[in-house]
């Protein structure tokens, strides 16, 4: 959703997202996300994924909530970067984002009256190592990334997790794909690779403009 989130709040004109100029083979590839969204909402609703649909409002809900999630997501990573834009790094943006979870896991913990799964101080270490290592880490790298790059670029790149994740999978015996969902997931996959290509020539085209206008501008002044 984060590419699509982008592209739909600067065709609003909302200045937070400022998406840039976008070319007809990007804006296929976003096409193409939007069409293997939906037809990801078709195969869960329709009962084509493999797994018995028993609770049509259900299902439906939990489509939309995952659409709210993805969306979210990305405004708040829009968020992030402004602060880091207003010189607020990357560590603080980072320390601070996570307070208000920490809080309602906290308020849950003491709801239920116990840490379930975390019962010994060495499952607690392994746990705290693991989240370091395979959430904190990576997610300070990206906030470090995405107050270098434009949002649009932030938005793409990390829209390919996705695409890695279904390579991955195919190591794994115990997965068992439908062939409507499998399509979904090519088409999308194909699509943000399109998307992420597309891009990256765009943004090489106009660091190339940038920077030959530059250097003439320089070679004017030098001979004025």
């Amino acid at each position: 959703m984060g590419p699509l989130t982008v592209v739909v709040l600067g065709a609003h004109g909302v200045t937070l997202a400022k998406p840039g100029a976008i070319g007809r083979i990007e804006y296929a590839g976003y096409a193409g996300i939007a069409v293997s969204v939906a037809g990801l909402w078709w195969v869960v609703l329709g009962g084509y994924s493999g797994l018995a649909l028993t609770d049509l409002a259900a299902s439906m809900a939990g489509l939309a909530l995952l659409s709210v999630s993805g969306i979210s997501i990305a405004i708040s990573l829009l968020y992030c970067k402004r602060l880091q834009d207003c010189g607020i790094g990357a560590d603080a943006v980072t320390a601070a984002r996570y307070l208000l979870l920490i809080l309602f896991a906290g308020t849950v913990v003491l709801w239920h009256g116990n840490f379930g799964g975390v019962d010994t101080p060495r499952q607690f270490t392994l746990l705290s190592a693991a989240t370091t290592v395979f959430i904190v880490l990576p997610l300070y790298a990206y906030q470090l990334g995405i107050g270098r790059t434009t949002p649009l670029t932030a938005q793409v790149i990390r829209a390919l997790g996705p695409v890695f994740v279904f390579a991955m999978e195919q190591f794994d015996g115990r997965l068992h794909y439908s062939l409507p969902t499998l399509a979904c997931i090519l088409v999308y996959s194909a699509s943000i690779i399109v998307s992420n290509i597309a891009h990256g020539w765009a943004d090489e085209s106009r660091y190339s403009t940038i920077r030959r206008n530059g250097v003439q501008g320089q070679v004017a002044e030098q001979q004025s």
